[in-house]
């Protein structure tokens, strides 16, 4: 049984290499290495930060023909085209609610950040300087959390606890469900722009797909509300970069915190990461002890269930 790894995090192929002895792993770090060790492959897992949209395409998976699985780390799967992968019959599986916690503290993280401007308060303990500072309270502002799926069912919690009015935009609410995750209104995607105006600060915990890109543009930042933020913890292009680097520039909006870059990692050059009204980790929600653990032995025993011709768990393309 040969499998084939694509990551690039040192911390979860260094964890994989463990859980998947005494299988055969070669590690791929690019999408170039992949193509040359996918044909010999039975199983690929597939970790997706730092990996383009369909990084696993047709021409990757026509090269796999004795490809039986492919294992995600996490629950997303944006870089494996599973349509394809369908037509294939290669099962796409991934690995639900383990890192959700994880991902939440690191997604409200962002959000106390970039209220506390904690990059310019550091800037000014090391300048030595003092009362220059205004920040903004969480306490009765309005968070708009767009992606009520498990994360964002956390985040509600976590807003609440910090006495948030807490609104939540979702593609399909059922309107029952208000009360009942402690949400204060909700929003079908198509009412987006009436959640935006309202919104203080506006969290994006959405998948990335065909619908999904640049899902806040020039439209959506023209009506945000003035002086709120925006936390980006899906992908980098869920985001229209350019836009967002106007609405920075005109002041339309406070600030921008993102657990997610546009390509990854980032240029460390990039005019973004020097801007304080910013506030970026380098992709590291799900990078929890706890989390990797979880995730490797999850993966493990899929692929256990896959040689032992038990029905996979979390098959998101079948």
């Amino acid at each position: 049984m040969k499998i084939a790894l694509l990551s690039k995090a040192d911390v979860v192929i260094d964890s994989y290499l463990e859980a998947l002895s005494p299988y055969s792993v070669s590690v791929c770090r690019n999408r170039e290495e992949l193509i040359k060790e996918i044909p010999d492959a039975d199983i690929l897992v597939a970790q997706n930060t730092g990996f383009q949209y369909n990084t696993i395409d047709a021409e990757v998976l026509g090269l796999g023909k004795n490809l039986k699985l492919i294992q995600h780390f996490g629950v997303a799967w944006d870089i494996t085209d599973a349509d394809e992968a369908r037509r294939l019959n290669i099962p796409v599986a991934t690995i639900s609610a383990q890192n959700s916690n994880a991902v939440a503290e690191q997604t409200f993280y962002l959000v106390i950040g970039i209220a506390k401007k904690t990059r310019i308060a550091q800037k000014a303990i090391e300048e030595g300087s003092l009362g220059k500072i205004l920040t903004t309270e969480l306490s009765g502002k309005t968070i708009c959390i767009v992606g009520l799926g498990k994360i964002g069912k956390i985040l509600i919690r976590m807003a609440k606890a910090f006495c948030m009015n807490v609104i939540g935009v979702k593609r399909t609410p059922d309107f029952e469900s208000v009360q009942k995750e402690g949400l204060d209104s909700v929003y079908t995607s198509q009412d987006l722009h009436k959640a935006l105006p309202v919104s203080d600060f506006v969290v994006l915990a959405i998948p990335l797909n065909q619908e999904t890109f640049d899902y806040i543009a020039a439209e959506e930042f023209k009506v945000m509300k003035k002086g709120s933020y925006l936390i980006n913890v899906s992908r980098g292009p869920n985001v229209n970069k350019q836009a967002l680097i106007q609405a920075l520039a005109d002041n339309k909006i406070a600030g921008y915190a993102a657990d997610v870059f546009w390509e990854e990692p980032a240029d460390p050059k990039d005019p973004l990461l020097s801007d304080e009204r910013t506030l970026f980790s380098p992709h590291l929600g799900a990078y929890t002890y706890e989390t990797v653990n979880q995730c490797t032995r999850a993966g493990r025993e899929n692929i256990d269930r896959l040689l032992k011709g038990e029905p996979l768990l979390n098959v998101a393309n079948m």
